[in-house]
């Protein structure tokens, strides 16, 4: 009798944690700018830095899945009467749809920490380069003049908003890479489902 009583409260204490219905699971869709450490963020250091007159370009492969998804070029002219250094990121992809967050001027935007990155933004894919950061200084008539245009002119560092959809796999990545005025690409996170 006192062994089917222990049998009968083991089961009914083993059961008693048991759900009716099991709890359903949701996958992550939106991202924060520099979230690195949440559930379901997968999180990869890409430390590089161009200085437009010997490393101009940084190819940026996302998913592992060459192609690579992203063009960063750097580029620097620098003579007497003139200097100019553009920074310019591009979306590419072979059966992919690559897309980046740009505003209503059409550049880049530079999200600051924690700012979230949702499907309502503003995408635009596979086109470009566009400008992240783009100044310049020339003489004209014996006067100097000097110019910045981009998001990154503004806040010199920042975090590059992408959107990946790929025809494949039929999965979609979406994160931020971590960007630098002067070329610098540090890093970047992803969510995908």
């Amino acid at each position: 009798m006192g062994y089917r009583f222990f049998i009968y409260i083991s089961l009914v204490l083993l059961f008693s944690g048991c759900k009716k219905y099991p709890e359903i699971i949701h996958p992550v869709l939106d991202i924060k700018a520099g979230d690195s450490t949440s559930p379901d963020v997968h999180y990869v250091r890409a430390k590089s830095n161009l200085n437009g007159w010997s490393i101009i370009n940084y190819y940026l492969d996302i998913d592992n899945r060459n192609p690579h998804d992203f063009d960063f070029s750097l580029t620097g002219d620098n003579h007497s009467t003139y200097q100019d250094i553009n920074f310019t990121v591009q979306p590419v992809g072979l059966n992919k749809s690559v897309f980046i967050c740009v505003d209503s001027s059409g550049y880049p935007v530079n999200f600051q920490f924690g700012k979230r990155i949702t499907d309502s933004l503003k995408w635009v894919n596979n086109t470009g380069p566009y400008c992240l950061y783009d100044y310049y200084w020339r003489i004209y008539s014996g006067q100097q003049v000097q110019g910045t245009s981009g998001n990154w002119a503004i806040q010199t560092n920042g975090y590059l908003a992408f959107k990946i959809i790929d025809s494949k796999t039929s999965l979609t990545y979406k994160g931020w890479i971590r960007v630098g005025q002067g070329g610098y690409i540090d890093n970047y996170a992803y969510v995908f489902y």
